[in-house]
């Protein structure tokens, strides 16, 4: 058996993921990029947006923008469509400079003045509209001032348990009571739940039982960038006709690509086995000691069958061996969380849920890169990591965790390390 291999994923952040085919939208705030001015669905009117001037009140980032009039009654504003009911504008506010009036407006006609100062605080307009095309607007009074501008929401009123997507965060999150409320839900834990990721990011969020699912061909491409080395690529609980990963360097030229068909395959060909035997149907791709590709651009394709194509989870990362591979009397299985019982009739109920997979094993590593190993499980302790164990079954790639591990030293020269590994469900 080949070495033990040990997979550190990249977390992929949203510059990294520089395309997709599955779409977002945002629906608990009915604008858009509503931390960035700048942004051409904000028309500016005798007025300068200037992005990320300053840290913003709730996230503690530099995302916060600076508004400036450049002639009297400078502004900012969005379109949106309202129904006939009471909505909410909020917005958080601080001055830069000057001492004008500032006004906000629920539907581009009626203003209302606020007062603001130098310290971040957020204010409100509440109406009740009729139906139609409306204008939320930001109004600067005097030419010249400036002020800082975060997290400019409308908002309706939301019924009890109704689920809505947020692209700030790539989640959903669903309603605990109905009401109105203009606090962004991953800042609300009293009247929002987080339910999980939204679609686009399900595959990202390093758990299988989330899937991100299309009705026609998934792609996606990322970018790690030159600093993250890209030698191993995973992916899990994939459903469709095939999937494809390609890996092309900056000049566009392919460096590595794999196809794997996900439909019915016989694992033994034969005449009888084609009409006759179950086809074994995979749902992983697992590659490993790919060749490193400065700054590369990695393409995800999962073809559909039957109207279908999913994947749980899509990694990328560095990996290193270790050892001489696992010792003979490895074992592997899976943890089962479906449940099986008996009423009192007697009848059996089953209901089927996830599962993870589960690997013991001992491999013998040399003492100089005993500590090495013992320090890089030692940081991998909490988080997903993927393992190959063996490369003979595919059974043998945990991506997941380990329960528990020891060092054993039973020669001079060796060590013997013994894992418990299990995967995510």
């Amino acid at each position: 058996m080949s070495a033990v291999q040990i997979i550190t994923p990249v977390t992929v952040t949203e510059p990294m993921l520089t395309s997709s085919s599955l779409p977002e939208q945002e629906t608990w705030n009915r604008l858009l990029f509503e931390n960035d001015l700048t942004n051409a669905v904000w028309t500016k009117t005798t007025a300068t947006a200037t992005a990320d001037t300053t840290v913003g009140p709730l996230d503690g980032k530099t995302t916060a923008d600076t508004l400036t009039a450049n002639a009297a009654n400078g502004q900012a504003a969005q379109s949106y469509t309202a129904l006939a009911a009471q909505y909410t504008l909020s917005v958080y506010l601080k001055r830069r400079t000057g001492t004008g009036a500032i006004s906000l407006s629920l539907d581009g006609t009626t203003f209302t003045t606020v007062t603001i100062t130098a310290a971040w605080a957020k204010y409100t307009v509440s109406a009740t509209l009729t139906a139609g095309a409306k204008s939320a607007v930001i109004r600067i009074a005097t030419a010249n001032d400036a002020i800082d501008v975060w997290g400019a929401v409308v908002v309706g009123n939301f019924a009890l348990a109704e689920r809505v997507e947020r692209l700030t965060t790539h989640a959903i999150y669903q309603r605990k009571v109905a009401g109105i409320t203009d606090t962004m839900p991953e800042y609300d834990t009293v009247n929002w739940t987080k339910v999980g990721p939204n679609n686009r990011w399900a595959l990202l969020d390093q758990s299988a039982s989330t899937r991100s699912t299309s009705a026609s061909t998934i792609t996606y491409t990322f970018r790690p960038g030159a600093q993250n080395p890209v030698t191993s690529i995973g992916a899990f609980n994939v459903t469709g006709s095939a999937i494809t990963v390609e890996i092309k360097n900056q000049a566009g030229a392919v460096m590595w690509t794999s196809t794997r068909g996900l439909g019915g395959t016989i694992t033994t060909p034969s005449w009888y086995a084609y009409f006759f035997e179950e086809r074994n149907a995979y749902d992983q791709l697992v590659v490993f000691n790919l060749p490193v590709v400065s700054d590369p651009n990695i393409t995800l394709t999962i073809t559909p069958q039957s109207g279908v194509s999913a994947i749980g989870t899509f990694i990328f990362g560095y990996g290193r061996g270790y050892g001489y591979g696992a010792d003979l009397g490895a074992s592997f299985g899976i943890r089962d969380f479906s449940i099986k019982q008996q009423d009192e009739f007697g009848q059996s109920i089953f209901v089927q849920r996830a599962f993870s997979r589960k690997a013991r094993f001992q491999m013998v590593v040399d003492a100089a890169e005993a500590d090495r190993l013992f320090y890089a499980l030692s940081s991998r302790r909490a988080q997903p990591t993927l393992y190959i164990v063996t490369d003979q079954f595919e059974a043998g790639y945990i991506f997941g965790f380990y329960n528990d591990f020891s060092m054993v030293v039973p020669y001079p020269q060796h060590t013997v390390y013994e894992l418990e590994l299990e995967s995510l469900a």
